[in-house]
Order: C-alpha cells, then sequence, then structure tokens
C-alpha cells in the first residue's frame, strides 16, 4: 500500500490522533492502492480520531481502492471519529470509510465536511459484533 498517513495499532491500548490543517491527497497511483489516512487499532482498545480543516483527496486513482480516509477498530474498544471542515472527494473507492468489527460501539460525526464524487460511497460506515 501507498498510504499518506498509516498509523496502527496492534496491542492491548488506545490510538488516539488529532489531525489539523493536514492534506492527505494523491496517494496511491497506478497499480498501488492507497488512502489518505489509514488508522488502525486492533487491539483492545479505543480508536479517537479527530479531523479539524483536513483534505483527503484523490487516493488510489488508477487503482482497484483507495479511501480518503479508513478508520477500522477491529478488536473490543470503541471507534470514535469526529471529523469538521473535512474534504474527501475523487477517491477511487469510498470518500471516508469507518469500520467498527467487534464489541463496541461506533460514534461517527461530521460536521460542515464535503464528501462528494467518490468511487464508490461518499461515506461507509459499518458496525458489526462478533
Amino acid at each position: 500500500d501507498d498510504d499518506g498517513w498509516d498509523v496502527g495499532e496492534y496491542d492491548n491500548g488506545d490510538l488516539t490522533a488529532t489531525f489539523s490543517g493536514s492534506n492527505a491527497s494523491d496517494n496511491g497511483e497506478d497499480d498501488d492502492d492507497g488512502n489518505g489516512f489509514d488508522l488502525n487499532e486492533n487491539g483492545h482498545g479505543t480508536l479517537d480520531a479527530t479531523f479539524r480543516v483536513v483534505q483527503a483527496n484523490s487516493n488510489g486513482t488508477g487503482s482497484e481502492s483507495g479511501d480518503g480516509i479508513e478508520l477500522d477498530e477491529s478488536d473490543c474498544g470503541d471507534l470514535v471519529a469526529t471529523l469538521t471542515s473535512t474534504s474527501a472527494h475523487h477517491n477511487e473507492d469510498d470518500g471516508i470509510e469507518v469500520d467498527e468489527n467487534d464489541c463496541g460501539n461506533l460514534d461517527l460525526r461530521l460536521q460542515a465536511s464535503q464528501v462528494w464524487a467518490n468511487g464508490s460511497d461518499g461515506v461507509a460506515a459499518d458496525q458489526e459484533d462478533d
């Protein structure tokens, strides 16, 4: 993968990230999949992400996939995400993809954000309890 930001937490504990005035656009071209922001909390803990005035545009162009912002919480714990004044457009796959894949809650808040003209969903949010 050719991600702009690729952050993973793979043991017990939380992943907390704040991005302000950041740009992760034009990642993953040709045959390389690429997300703008790719945050994964794969252990027992919570993913808490805040995006303010962020751009995640034109990721994965020419590849099979590429999300503007992808957030995954894969074990017990919550996924909490707040996106304010954030843009995610012209990405090969989803503009914003948020997955809570085990026990825990999904809390997604979008405020004054623009998500349009993506290859798949503008915003894809999924909560599964295994």
